[in-house]
């Protein structure tokens, strides 16, 4: 696996800081101020992971995100792909099934 290397600015790490104080973010953001803060100050992934608990592919991930697409982007989780449509019943059966459903019950 390549190895990113996590170099914080003196800004970053008062901002990664001030978060873990507050304490009112989400789990992962803390996860991942916690794994950011640790990588700048030259621990190894597995005294991250055991730090942190969390895998050691998570740290990864979040080195790579914080050198490849930036400080706000390590810190967010990356968000899922769309999902296709989660209604199965379109067009003309859905029609019959309004139908059927708004008509009057049959006899018996």
């Amino acid at each position: 696996m390549e190895k990113y290397r996590v170099s914080l600015t003196d800004e970053e790490r008062d901002a990664l800081t001030g978060l873990l104080m507050k304490g009112k973010a989400a789990a992962r953001r803390i996860a991942h101020a916690r794994i950011l803060l640790l990588a700048d100050e030259g621990q190894d992934d597995e005294a991250i992971a055991q730090a942190v608990a969390v895998s050691s592919r998570t740290i990864n991930r979040v080195r790579k995100r914080l050198v490849t697409e930036g400080f706000l982007a390590a810190l967010d989780h990356k968000p899922q792909p769309p999902r296709p449509d989660k209604v199965k019943i379109k067009g003309d059966v859905e029609q019959e099934l309004v139908r059927i459903a708004c008509s009057d019950p049959p006899e018996g």
